[in-house]
């Protein structure tokens, strides 16, 4: 019976799999395939398994670890089997355990962060030590970097230097002394987070027709770092009915109130770790006049190349804007004046000279019901600039 002899090799081997390949042997006649033994003790093989006629295997399933020791024989047509080839052995290399990516670490000024959990490989075994150290010592020193844990759950308390503030990169060390794995972060030191300063704005009184302004303010600052910015929202507290706003989200917003009463307002402002509110208190009257008032006596009083000067009057106390479009472009409004008044003038400034405009003049009353003039269409003076300008364009 042939015998298998200083043939066996080992090759693409793989963490925990080894392809083991011989050659036939030189007298090959009468040989119908091979079995490949193999275990964890030379010569004592405790596995055998038939590959047909092929000459070579894969062994799967391997221990990471351990030594494993291979030999092969060949076989006849009867069965027979020849002795054992020469015998190779495979170390199965364990597996390098992963470090998984942590995201950025945001401790506060002199204080120690929360545990950070870091889970490492399952199923790893022991000899693996876990390290840790920080690029900017100034700011996290070594020995702020207190690790924690056991197996493949560790945890990391990051400790800023005293009176430190400014960043680091964290860098973890993962060794067994001939294999290494790491994996880095970054770790941020800030002041102490500050909760959001809130105003509601000052209470008011309204009537229900009315589109109340709500100008609530917000300042914060800015920590923590994430998400660095304050989210904020309007809500009613109390009241007699239902309260619409234009936007709940925006601090400056608008507000309707569909019944008479006195309602409580909240603003509340986070900086994703602490959170602060204020409210605002609106008393909202029936509105018993739904007249608007009469504009009369509209006129203009004075034109140059940039202004111009129109005046009216109401039937009762309200207040006045103009709206004013220029000839095929944009149509605009001066700054509202809210002080109620009988008599009205408004300048409109920033025209541009020898240009048609149209001017609408506007008046709401203290109940807020609103009026538009008839419009006035007139244009602009030249300027001596202008008119040089197109002297200088003639031909």
């Amino acid at each position: 019976m042939a015998v298998l002899s200083a043939c066996l090799a080992c090759w693409m081997a793989r963490a925990e799999e080894a392809t083991i390949a011989w050659d036939p042997p030189s007298d090959a006649a009468g040989v119908v395939g091979y079995r490949l033994h193999f275990g964890t003790a030379t010569r004592a093989y405790s596995i055998s398994t038939n590959v047909g006629s092929a000459t070579s295997f894969v062994v799967r399933n391997l221990s990471p670890g351990v030594r494993y020791y291979f030999a092969a024989t060949s076989l006849n047509s009867a069965g027979t089997e020849s002795l054992y080839s020469t015998e190779i052995s495979y170390f199965v290399l364990e597996r390098l355990p992963e470090i998984p990516a942590l995201a950025s670490a945001y401790v506060t000024q002199n204080v120690p962060s929360a545990e950070i959990p870091i889970e490492l490989s399952p199923g790893m075994s022991n000899g693996w030590t876990l390290t840790a150290r920080s690029a900017n010592t100034a700011v996290i020193a070594d020995n702020g970097l207190s690790l924690g844990g056991a197996n493949f759950s560790r945890t990391l308390v990051i400790t800023p230097e005293t009176g430190a503030l400014g960043q680091s990169v964290i860098t973890l060390e993962l060794t067994n002394g001939e294999r290494t794995n790491t994996a880095s972060f970054r770790a941020f030191v800030s002041l102490p987070n500050l909760a959001p300063v809130v105003s509601a704005g000052t209470n008011a009184t309204i009537l229900t027709n009315a589109t109340f302004m709500l100008r609530g303010r917000v300042t914060d600052d800015g920590l923590p770092l994430v998400p660095g910015g304050v989210s904020s929202s309007w809500a009613k507290v109390s009241g007699p009915g239902t309260v619409t706003f234009g936007n709940s989200n925006f601090v400056v917003t608008t507000a309707r109130f569909s019944s008479a009463g006195i309602y409580r307002l909240r603003l509340t402002s986070t900086d994703g770790e602490l959170t602060a509110t204020a409210d605002t208190v609106i008393r909202v009257h029936v509105a018993v006049d739904f007249t608007p008032p009469v504009i009369s006596d509209y006129v203009v009083t004075e034109v140059t190349d940039t202004t111009v000067t129109l005046a009216w009057l109401t039937n009762e106390m309200a207040d006045e804007q103009v709206q004013y479009t220029e000839d095929l472009g944009d149509t605009r409004n001066t700054l509202l004046n809210p002080v109620p008044r009988l008599d009205h003038t408004v300048v409109v400034t920033g025209l541009n000279p020898s240009t048609t405009y149209t001017f609408v003049a506007k008046s709401r009353d203290t109940t807020y019901n609103r009026t538009n003039s008839d419009p006035i269409t007139l244009s602009t003076l030249f300027t001596a600039a202008a008119s040089m300008a197109v002297a200088q364009s003639s031909p």
